[in-house]
Parts: structure tokens; sequence; C-alpha cells
């Protein structure tokens, strides 16, 4: 799959989407809709890693070599980065000795963040946030190989389909499960949307992109198809809920079920930008593709670090006994995040990136024949 500009602008609209959420509070805002930049990640994951996939089942590898490419891909992707931020946070967790920060590490460490997140034990660490998210991406990419590989394009679309109508399901078996026994868990609404594989329906959303007709794919990335849908998607909030928070946030409370249905209405305007930025490669955000372009490549080093930076530099005024405007806090913790987020890319994703192809040497081998009876 070759590199697509607007694939990494719209990377960086998830990752600055996350951003704006999480620094809401230095400039008073209550709620926002910068959550949703996460649904983008997971139907950006399900589109990228449906396509790696599907292009190894069409060379008809041994279901051995394409394993040990697809898996060695996402080794030398993934961890680099992620075990450096988490050897820094553990050195400094010992240090301090935050019992908060102990108690989230052996789950970060094992990614099984989301699974703890999402039970009673949790106690929340304002650095560890974001590790739920990725814990998600990683058991998804767990099985879901298995999936393509073994049902290859023929097979797959009832596969996705039945992934697409399993989201909403799981995620209201939870919540009953939830309102049966909620001492083993945190706020309902919390755990749904942090638990493992509520969110299958996203990836199956972005996996689909990679079965359409290139002009089905097209039509659906029309700017008014977009808009009609996020339209769509805002009144359906509003008129279940009664309330502006149903509309542009998430009701905290059960009206319109919005906890089931939600995820997914917003999960397919995802679809559609993605779909747009695959056929339109070079001018999905407007001139700002170039610029957006390369903070995505930085996204995930920016994802990663983003929230303990955002909590440094919100302490650092009672630190140090000064006033500082909020939005000045916002444009430091932003500028820091990108910095340092850009360093990490050039010094350890870059460097690690170079090993993707070591197996895929290995990975040009075809299936052996079947051996004839007797043979």
């Amino acid at each position: 799959m070759e590199r697509n500009v607007s694939i990494d602008a719209f990377r960086a609209l998830g990752a600055l989407l996350v951003f704006s959420f999480h620094t809401r509070f230095l400039i008073g805002k209550e709620f926002s809709t910068g959550w949703t930049g996460v649904s983008l990640f997971f139907v950006l994951s399900g589109y990228l890693i449906g396509g790696r996939l599907l292009e190894l089942a069409d060379r008809e590898l041994s279901l051995k070599a394409a394993l040990a490419s697809f898996y060695w891909r996402r080794v030398v992707r993934i961890f680099p980065v992620y075990v450096v931020f988490l050897l820094v946070v553990t050195a400094v967790a010992l240090i301090i000795r935050d019992r908060a920060l102990l108690d989230s590490l052996p789950y970060a460490w094992t990614y099984t963040s989301n699974f703890y997140h999402a039970s009673s034990a949790y106690v929340y660490d304002p650095i560890l946030g974001p590790t739920w998210s990725l814990a998600v991406e990683e058991q998804f990419y767990l099985l879901f190989p298995f999936v393509v590989l073994l049902l290859g394009r023929r097979w797959l679309a009832p596969a996705l389909y039945a992934m697409i109508v399993a989201g909403p399901v799981i995620r209201w078996v939870l919540a009953i499960v939830i309102d049966h026994w909620p001492q083993y868990f945190t706020d309902k609404h919390e755990a749904v949307y942090v638990a493992g594989f509520t969110h299958i329906d996203a990836f199956a959303f972005g996996a689909l992109i990679n079965l359409m007709p290139a002009s089905l794919c097209a039509k659906l990335g029309r700017g008014h198809v977009i808009l009609a849908a996020t339209a769509v998607a805002i009144a359906l909030g509003w008129l279940t809920t009664g309330t502006m928070a149903g509309a542009l946030w998430f009701s905290p409370t059960d009206a319109g079920a919005q906890l089931i249905w939600g995820y997914t209405a917003v999960d397919i305007v995802c679809m559609l930008l993605i779909c747009r930025a695959v056929s339109r490669p070079t001018d999905s955000l407007g001139r700002a593709t170039g610029p957006m372009a390369v903070i995505g490549q930085w996204s995930y080093s920016f994802y990663l670090i983003h929230l303990p930076i955002i909590f440094l530099v919100s302490r650092a005024p009672q630190t140090f006994g000064v006033e500082v405007p909020g939005w000045l806090l916002l444009i430091v913790a932003f500028a820091l995040t990108l910095g340092i987020a850009r360093t990490l890319y050039e010094w350890v994703e870059k460097p690690a990136l170079r090993l993707r192809s070591r197996f895929d040497a290995n990975a040009t081998q075809p299936r052996p024949p079947p051996r004839s009876v007797g043979a």
C-alpha cells in the first residue's frame, strides 16, 4: 500500500482532536467532540491493517510467512517508541512512588489497560491514559490477521458485516452486565467505551473500504455526503436525548440508547472521511494537507506523550506560584508535545521503520501446493 499524504493528514486530525479534548479545561470548555479522534484512529487502523493483510492474502503466501511479515511490521512500528515511553514512565513512577501510576504500569506493559480502565479497581492517572486505546488496537492486531488471511477477499465482506452488527450488540450486552453487576466496573459509559471489542465495528468499517469499488468510495467521500452523515448523527443525538450534550458529546445518561448506536454513527462519518482521503489522496484537507501530513507522521508519538505533557504544563503555574492564562498553557503544551513527538519520530520511530522489510523476503514464497494422496 503506497503512502497517502491525505491518510497522514487524517492521522494528524485524529491526534489534534484528542489533544483538544484533553486541553478543554484550559480554556473553560465543559465538553468537546475531540474524543472522536479515537474513533477516527480505530477506523484508520481497520483500513490500513485490512489493506496490508489483503495484500498478503492476494500473494497466496503460506499462513506462517504472511503472519511473520505482518507481525514483524507491527512490532517495529509500535514497540520501539512505546517501550521507550514506558521505560521513562516506569523510572519516574519508581522515583516518586506514585501509587496510581505504579498500579497502571503492569497493564500498560501488557496491553491490557482497557480492561483495567473498565474495572472498579481503576484509579485515574494522567500519564498512561492513552494506553487503553493502544491496548484495544493491539488486541485487534492479534485476531484480525487470522480472519483476513483465512477467509480471503471472497468471504471477508460477510465477516466484516457481521463485525459491524456485533459492535452495537456487544455494547448492549456489556451495558446490561454492568447494570446487573456494577460493583465490578467503573462508570458504565466509560466502561463500555474502553472495554475490549466494543469498537469492533469501527475496525470493520475501515477494513471494508479496501473491498469497495473505487467509484463507490469516491461517491461516499464527497463533501455533501460527509456533511449529511454528520448532520444525521448530530440530529439523532439531539432527538434521542433532547440535549446539546447528547448531540455533540454523548449524553451521560441512558437516554435514547446512544451508548449503543452512537459510536456506530461516529464510525460511519469517519469511514466517509477516509473514503475521501483514499479517492482524493492529495487534497482531502485542502491546503492544510501538506503540513498536516508531516504532523501525521509524528502522530503516534504525539498521541502517546500528549497527556503527561498537558498534565505537567497545567501544574507548572501552581508549582511556581504564578498565574498563566489557560490559552498560553495550551500553546506551550502543544509546542512541547509537537517538538518531543518529532524528536521521538526521528530518533526512535524512523530508524526502527527501516527494519520493516526484514521478513518481506520470506513473505514472497507462495503456499506450498497440497500433497497428493499417497505422496
